[in-house]
C-alpha cells in the first residue's frame, strides 16, 4: 500500500470508522477508489465506499448518527441494487452499501456477496483494513457495467 495515495483526511475518517466498527459484529470492506488506492493502484479517492449487509448499514447509521447525510434506504438501478446510507466524516463523504446485488444478462439478480469469505486485510496506518481482492472487484465493476474501472484493475493485475 502506498500511503501517498491516501489523503490525510481519508486516513482520519478511516481511523474513526475502523475504531467504531471494531467493537461490533459488522462484516465490512472498503471498496471503490479508496479500496483501489489502498492496494496501490494510482487513483485519487473522492469518497470512502464501504460494503456490508443491510444490518451493517443500519448499525453504521446508529453509530454515526451525528455524521449522517442520508438515512438508510433501498436503491436500485438497471444493473445494481443495495441498501444505502451516506455520511460526512472528517469532511469526507462516506457511502455505505449493504446486500449489494447485480443483475445478470438474463435479468436475474445474483446473491449478495459473501464479504466475510472474500475479505483481504491490508495494513494502513497501523490498521488492518478489510478490502476485497482485485479479482473480485474487477468482476464486480464489470457486472455494474463500469468497464473503464474494470479495465484499469485488469491492467494492474496483468502488471503484477
Amino acid at each position: 500500500m502506498s500511503a501517498s495515495l491516501i489523503p490525510p483526511e481519508f486516513t482520519a475518517a478511516l481511523r474513526e470508522i475502523y475504531n467504531k466498527l471494531a467493537g461490533t459484529e459488522i462484516v465490512w470492506v472498503v471498496t471503490g477508489s479508496l479500496g483501489l488506492a489502498i492496494k496501490g493502484i494510482p487513483v485519487t479517492p473522492h469518497d470512502i465506499d464501504i460494503q456490508t449487509d443491510r444490518a451493517g448499514v443500519e448499525t453504521f447509521a446508529r453509530l454515526f448518527r451525528a455524521e449522517m447525510v442520508d438515512a438508510p434506504f433501498f436503491w436500485e438501478s438497471e444493473h445494481t441494487r443495495f441498501w444505502f446510507a451516506r455520511f460526512l466524516i472528517h469532511g469526507v463523504e462516506v457511502e455505505v452499501m449493504g446486500d449489494m446485488q447485480h443483475r445478470d444478462e438474463e435479468g436475474f439478480w445474483d446473491d449478495p456477496p459473501n464479504l466475510e469469505a472474500n475479505r483481504l486485510f491490508i495494513q494502513v496506518a497501523e490498521m488492518a483494513i478489510p478490502t476485497l481482492s482485485l479479482e473480485f472487484e474487477e468482476d464486480a465493476y464489470r457486472r455494474m457495467g463500469r468497464r473503464g474501472k474494470a479495465e484499469l484493475i485488469g491492467q494492474y493485475l496483468r502488471m503484477c
